[in-house]
């Protein structure tokens, strides 16, 4: 199997499961996978790890770019639905269970091991192509991670390397808009301020003065990696699925439709209520000189 000319994956790579930070082991459990934190013969399995770059190029709107195409869970499940079958004929009675964002492992920390790229500043992986625009996924089996060039054509790497950190130009810290020359706390990210159900009058006022009605990608875009790719055009995704049905800007008439057609479920940022999306669009909409918006 060629994961760059089948799905368009160039970087991917495979360590131990044992070199892994596993933050929710009922997940390996679940998949059949036996795992034991006390037991280093449980953890003798690997683990596969691919970026998935999904920046289209197209101009940056009032939603984080990784919102901008569908779901990108959907990407992953179609995606493991065609990978797994054939690692299972490969190997049969092997166990291949496939994961991305709500994983069993610390997917940043593994990737970086794995050598796909360094932890920046901001807390995202950045790789020298795509940046900080891609996302993690991982194939978990029960296999041993040198068993993984037998199966995968063109593996980076089946061996643990030192995670590395960015060069820490401070470019980052400096941009973010809610940071004060830093990079926010988790809780204060203008990202997860648009994603709460409930603000406080000053949240309200972070949002609107940022025009963001979900997510925030500002911090990436500072970044002096992301810059260079942009200018190289390394940092377009290859893959067709984050190509296509681009929504960069959300309105209210676009809203309605989204929930209308059915397709609004079919977002990521579906998980929360349209009535989040409602409030951050009248938000980001009001007038600042307005009198209410002042109080």
């Amino acid at each position: 199997m060629n994961l760059t000319r089948d799905y368009g994956i160039k970087y991917a790579s495979a360590i131990p499961l044992s070199e892994c930070i596993v933050t929710r082991p009922y997940l390996l459990h679940r998949a059949g996978l036996a795992y034991d934190s006390n037991s280093k013969i449980e953890k003798s399995g690997s683990v596969l790890l691919m970026l998935i770059p999904y920046y289209s190029g197209s101009p940056p709107g009032n939603i984080s770019v990784y919102s901008a195409p569908r779901d990108y869970h959907i990407y992953f499940n179609e995606l493991f639905s065609s990978i797994i079958p054939e690692l299972q004929k490969l190997m049969p009675g092997a166990v291949f269970c496939g994961f991305s964002d709500h994983s069993p492992i610390d997917e940043r920390d593994a990737a970086a091991k794995a050598g796909l790229g360094v932890i920046g500043c901001n807390r995202l992986l950045i790789n020298e192509e795509y940046s900080s625009f891609c996302f993690i996924g991982e194939i978990i089996s029960d296999i041993p991670a040198d068993e993984w060039s037998r199966l995968i054509t063109g593996l980076l790497s089946v061996k643990v390397q030192e995670v590395k950190n960015c060069s820490g130009c401070g470019a980052c810290e400096r941009a973010c808009p809610v940071g004060g020359g830093c990079i926010a706390d988790v809780k204060t990210c203008l990202s997860n301020l648009t994603q709460k159900k409930k603000l406080t009058p000053d949240e309200e006022k972070i949002i609107a003065a940022n025009n963001t009605v979900w997510g925030c990608d500002v911090c990436q875009f500072a970044c002096p990696v992301t810059k260079k790719a942009i200018i190289s055009g390394s940092i377009k995704t290859p893959i067709k699925f984050f190509r296509e049905n681009i929504i960069s800007t959300i309105t209210d008439e676009i809203l309605e439709d989204l929930i209308k057609t059915g397709e609004y479920s079919l977002r990521a940022y579906s998980w929360r209520e349209p009535d989040v999306i409602r409030r951050n669009i009248s938000l980001t909409s009001r007038d600042t000189d307005d009198e209410d918006y002042n109080k």
